[in-house]
């Protein structure tokens, strides 16, 4: 099978790339807000709050890498072949 090569830049991917992260940074707000709301009623943090914190760290990890994939392909330096920046 022949090479594919570079992936052709795409710039419609642009706009996921800014939807993705303003809902990132809404979900880091919402975040924020419940745990300054736990600390205005003096309530220690429960096992939600760690358990929605580390999905967080989940999703802001698989966001990165959807995210630095997006800008690769919007940017035309993503190879089929390798899957890496090139």
């Amino acid at each position: 099978m022949a090479p594919l090569g570079p992936m052709p830049p795409n710039p419609v991917g642009w706009r996921e790339c800014a939807v993705d992260t303003v809902f990132e940074f809404l979900a880091l707000g919402f975040i924020v807000m419940r745990l300054w709301s736990r600390r205005l009623k003096k309530t220690p943090l429960d096992l939600s709050d760690v358990l929605v914190i580390a999905a967080w760290v989940c999703a802001d990890k698989a966001f990165e890498t959807a995210l630095m994939e997006g800008i690769a392909c919007c940017s035309g330096r993503f190879d089929y072949n390798l899957h890496r920046f090139v």
